[in-house]
């Protein structure tokens, strides 16, 4: 496509060296009154004015843009203890990114309606088909003892839902069962551990729910959906988080230039 042809400027007429004088002739008397004289330098002072003052709003930093973007929500501290943790376990162990965060919204996902989404519980029981989402650690607690009391060994608990039957020997007490560091970094030893025996952190995600074959696969396939919804996430919380900091670094920067502008035709 050939390109447009190109516009020529319109001519601004410059202004002229001087203006006639506005003479008022009043009866009895002849005054001369000069209403304003277009000198040279007065000109110039009014341009670098007008000029100065037309930079300087060109330079003023459109907020529009960041102000739209969508800031992402900080979560819930019970939540973000999960999370944090099992970010730092991922690390450690060479766990795929978010893969060990999807275990853990499998195991105990709570949905958290300010963040619309589901997150890992720390306070979390199950036993059997029941699940409870408990408030405080003490809460959790205390019912994990009733369950315990009532010679129940089939529990889960914490982040990633450990269970208590198969691996209580873990943890020393329950207040480690429920910790969120300990809880998580067992979790991910053993998933690890999984991964390094079958060769593929598929199989180590069915065998971390269960030896039970046809539970595997059901289990996979939800995890695996939820790893990539977490992945997905993740890149947009990532992308909004660059989309901020290009924001804050922009307006500084036009922050600095206009005060520039204003210096510069302050000292003229």
């Amino acid at each position: 496509m050939a390109a447009p042809p190109r516009q020529r400027p319109k001519q601004i007429q410059p202004f002229s060296r001087a203006r006639p004088a506005l003479v008022l002739l009043w009866p009895g008397s002849c005054y001369f009154i000069v209403m304003m004289i277009a000198t040279t330098s007065a000109r110039n002072l009014m341009a670098r004015l007008l000029g100065g003052a037309l930079l300087a709003l060109l330079l003023t930093p459109t907020l529009s843009n960041a102000a739209t973007l969508p800031a992402p929500k900080p979560l819930a501290p019970e939540a973000k203890r999960c999370a944090e943790a099992i970010h730092r376990a991922e690390a450690q162990h060479h766990i795929p990114s978010q893969l060990l965060a999807a275990v853990g919204v499998a195991e105990s996902g709570r949905w958290m309606g300010p963040e619309q989404a589901s997150f890992a519980w720390p306070w979390a029981v199950t036993s059997g088909r029941r699940s409870w989402f408990f408030p405080t650690r003490e809460a959790a607690i205390t019912h994990t003892r009733h369950l315990q009391a009532l010679n129940t060994t089939n529990i889960d608990v914490g982040c990633m839902q450990v269970n208590l039957g198969y691996h209580g020997h873990a943890f020393a007490t329950l207040e480690d069962a429920f910790n969120p560091e300990t809880n998580v970094a067992y979790a991910a030893k053993f998933l690890s551990k999984l991964h390094k025996a079958r060769r593929s952190w598929a199989l180590a995600v069915g065998l971390y729910h269960s030896a039970n074959r046809p539970r595997q696969n059901h289990y996979k396939r939800k995890v695996m959906a939820l790893w990539n919804k977490l992945r997905r996430r993740a890149a947009e919380v990532h992308r909004l988080n660059v989309q901020a900091r290009f924001a804050e670094k922009r307006q500084a920067n036009h922050m600095k230039q206009r005060k520039n502008v204003t210096l510069s035709q302050a000292t003229r």
